[in-house]
């Protein structure tokens, strides 16, 4: 079975590429094909023998996922429902901003944590995506908009601090100089406030950028909201957040969404005044 192209480090490439006996330089060129100019076939890699694609092609899948269905919003918002290698489906949004272009991507087909207000948690949960899969919807959304990306979010499907490893080493893959050279501030991860995942990010040394899903500043209404607030309860991750605000100096933004006469009282307003005290932080209602 071939493996996906996108998985690969540059190190897995120059592995690679020594192991068949070619020059070392050989990799540093298949990155800059699959990261930088988005060769999705060794038929484009011009510069390298056909001897060299041949072994590629056996043995490397250089495809980005297929797209099913587009929607486009008035605002220019574009969603776009993707097919992967077995058959599971994600969904990716383009978002424009004046110049900017921000992409919200997938980390998980589905989502396992149920929020109360969320349509992917009750499509269920299938499996976490690759780092390649996560990586792959980056540079399709280019390939799509024929410009480079301002802002990648990973706050699509799924929860990315249940799939921690994964999207950590796709923010490498895309950060690396050699490989897409995205710039780490461009990076925003959104949690729901799994707590291991922030501890994990805190001691990453990869200064990305931190959102919280908080939607509610009280225990009992946020796990009403949120399930996953039983086991990661609001004291606990709050601690969680002064910890990673301590050691990486970055403000932390937090989304909250209002629902009427639920989490949008003068009193809530209060709760969450008293949870985000001393703790520097924007708000996005």
């Amino acid at each position: 079975m071939k493996k996906f192209a996108l998985e690969n480090t540059l190190e897995d490439w120059q592995n690679y590429i020594t192991d068949i006996g070619e020059a070392k330089y050989r990799a540093t060129q298949i990155a800059e094909w699959i990261w930088k100019k988005h060769a999705t076939s060794v038929e484009e890699m011009t510069n390298l023998s056909k001897t060299l694609r041949e072994k590629l092609d056996e043995d490397f899948d250089f495809s980005y996922p297929e797209v099913l269905l587009t929607q486009k919003s008035k605002d220019g918002t574009r969603k776009f429902l993707l097919k992967l290698q077995d058959g599971e489906t994600i969904e990716m949004v383009l978002m424009k901003y004046g110049d900017r272009l921000t992409l919200c991507l997938s980390t998980q087909v589905g989502c396992p944590l149920g929020c109360t207000f969320c349509a992917t948690g009750a499509s269920g949960f299938a499996r976490n995506l690759t780092a390649g899969e996560i990586a792959a919807q980056f540079l399709l959304a280019e390939k799509i908009a024929s410009r480079d990306l301002s802002n990648v979010v990973y706050m699509g499907m799924g929860e990315p601090f249940l799939n921690t490893e994964a999207v950590l080493k796709s923010i490498r893959l895309l950060n690396n100089e050699k490989l897409r050279g995205f710039g780490i501030r461009h990076f925003t991860i959104s949690t729901s406030g799994i707590i291991k995942g922030i501890e994990a990010l805190r001691d990453a040394a990869l200064p990305v950028r931190l959102a919280v899903s908080l939607h509610a500043a009280d225990n009992e209404l946020r796990s009403f909201l949120m399930p996953v607030n039983e086991t990661n309860p609001l004291p606990e991750l709050r601690k969680a957040l002064v910890d990673y605000q301590e050691k990486t100096n970055d403000r932390i933004s937090f989304e909250y969404a209002l629902f009427g006469e639920v989490n949008d009282t003068v009193e809530r307003a209060r709760e969450l005044v008293h949870f985000l005290r001393g703790i520097h932080s924007f708000v996005n209602l």
